[in-house]
C-alpha cells in the first residue's frame, strides 16, 4: 500500500481472493481497511478468486456490472477483460464470459486478468485447462495475461 501510494496509480487491477473466505463480510471490511489509505483516489477493479467462494458480497462491495464476476473496461487504447476463471474450472461452470473474449479486436491493447495460472506445478490440471481455453482459443488476441493465484504474470 505505501508503494502504491508513492506511485498514485490510477487504477489498480486486483487477480483474485480480497480474502480467505470470501463468505465472511468482515473479511471484506478487513481488505478495505487495508487499502483504505489509497482508495480514495484509486479505483479497484477486481476479478473473482477462488476464495470469493462465488459469494454475493464480492459484488456487492465492488459493484461490478449486472453483478456478474466478469466484465470489461476501457481505458485509452486498453480493453481489459476481467474473468471468473474458477466458474471455467469448477462448478457450476460459466463459459457465457468468454463471449467477451470472442469480440475482442486487435485494434485496441488486450488484456486478460484472472486468478487461475496457465502453467504452475502445483496446479497442473487446472493450468492445462487454462492453456487449452486461453492459449489456444484467443492467442492472437491477447497481448498480456495478469494472473494472481501463482504471483505470475504471463506474456503472450
Amino acid at each position: 500500500i505505501e508503494l502504491a501510494k508513492e506511485f498514485n496509480p490510477d487504477f489498480v487491477l486486483h487477480t483474485g481472493d480480497v480474502t480467505h473466505d470470501g463468505r465472511i463480510f468482515k473479511k471484506h471490511l478487513r481488505f478495505f481497511d487495508i487499502i483504505s489509505p489509497i482508495s480514495g483516489n484509486t479505483s479497484y477493479f477486481p476479478t473473482a478468486g477462488n476464495h470469493e467462494r462465488n459469494s454475493p458480497f464480492h459484488n456487492y462491495f465492488f459493484d461490478l456490472p449486472k453483478w456478474e464476476n466478469y466484465y470489461q473496461m476501457q481505458w485509452g487504447n486498453c480493453t481489459f477483460t476481467f474473468i471468473d476463471s474458477t466458474r471455467i474450472i469448477e462448478k457450476p461452470y460459466n463459459f457465457e464470459q468468454l463471449n467477451l473474449l470472442d469480440n475482442l479486436d486487435n485494434t485496441t491493447t488486450n488484456f486478460l486478468i484472472m486468478h487461475h495460472p496457465l502453467r504452475g506445478a502445483s496446479y497442473r490440471t487446472d493450468c492445462q485447462k487454462m492453456r487449452d481455453i486461453f492459449r489456444d482459443r484467443y492467442e492472437d488476441k491477447l497481448k498480456h495475461i495478469e494472473i494472481g493465484r501463482a504471483s505470475c504474470r504471463e506474456r503472450v
